[in-house]
């Protein structure tokens, strides 16, 4: 059984571990998207958990917000550290200049009735990135090995799966992977980023950069891709690629439209 933390038990409880737990809070915006991996990175490599993120469209432009923690500072120290990081790198980013600030534009960009995605209904594949590389602190390296590769995203989002979104996620592979409760299990083992790529012929461009699904195989006979650079095995691959042209839009749907309204 699968249980869910979903808020604190008290006003005292809540206090003490948002004290220790320091948050913060940006925007990455249009001209600095093509960093996104960079900032990614320098935001893991300065101590920070990404717990949340999510591109939009904010004044007929995508930009992309950042939530992140840190256990090893409070609020004020999370707050200058971050804006340090990550506006030291030179992109065009905003930053929550306070707590405060950082808790109401939280709120504002993933709460409760916030600002939708940026998903639009365009030729697509899925690129979903699994729990390992972002616990392995390899979210930004992948993010930035798919972008200077020359693909572009629509839509970019962080997703705390169930085991039930899971399972049915990969339903078409019960019966034919011997593999597929690893895979499904591991998809549930912490959050995922979704990435709709977009552009021409992209689903088959696409899983060319991935490589075969079997890492060893990838790391033999196509060393340089993705699954051979970042997977494990065949469950931690690294990632998973829309097969067929005409699935892009319904995975991306699946998590952009359905899985974003949960």
């Amino acid at each position: 059984r699968q249980y869910h933390i979903v808020d604190y038990a008290d006003a005292g409880t809540r206090k003490r571990f948002e004290r220790l737990c320091g948050k913060s809070f940006g925007i990455v915006k249009a001209s600095a998207l093509p960093k996104t991996g960079e900032i990614l990175s320098a935001v893991r490599e300065a101590g920070f958990v990404i717990g949340d993120l999510k591109t939009v469209i904010m004044d007929g432009e995508m930009v992309l917000g950042i939530m992140a923690s840190s256990e090893v500072t409070s609020m004020e120290g999370a707050v200058s550290l971050f804006a340090d990081t990550v506006l030291n790198l030179g992109h065009e980013m905003y930053v929550s200049a306070t707590p405060e600030d950082v808790v109401k534009d939280c709120d504002d960009f993933f709460g409760d009735g916030s600002f939708k995605n940026s998903f639009a209904d365009n030729e697509c594949s899925l690129c979903l990135i699994k729990p390992h590389v972002i616990k392995d602190g390899n979210l930004g390296a992948i993010v930035s090995s798919i972008l200077d590769a020359g693909y572009r995203f629509g839509c970019l989002q962080m997703f705390y799966l169930d085991r039930e979104c899971a399972v049915e996620f990969f339903d078409v592979y019960r019966g034919v992977l011997p593999q597929y409760e690893e895979m499904a299990a591991h998809l549930i083992d912490g959050p995922v980023v979704a990435l709709q790529l977009v552009g021409n012929g992209i689903v088959e461009r696409f899983r060319e950069t991935c490589g075969p699904v079997n890492v060893e195989l990838a790391k033999t006979i196509r060393p340089k891709t993705l699954r051979a650079v970042f997977g494990h095995d065949f469950a931690k691959s690294a990632v998973h690629c829309t097969d067929l042209p005409e699935d892009g839009k319904l995975e991306c749907k699946y998590f952009f439209e359905i899985l974003s309204k949960v």
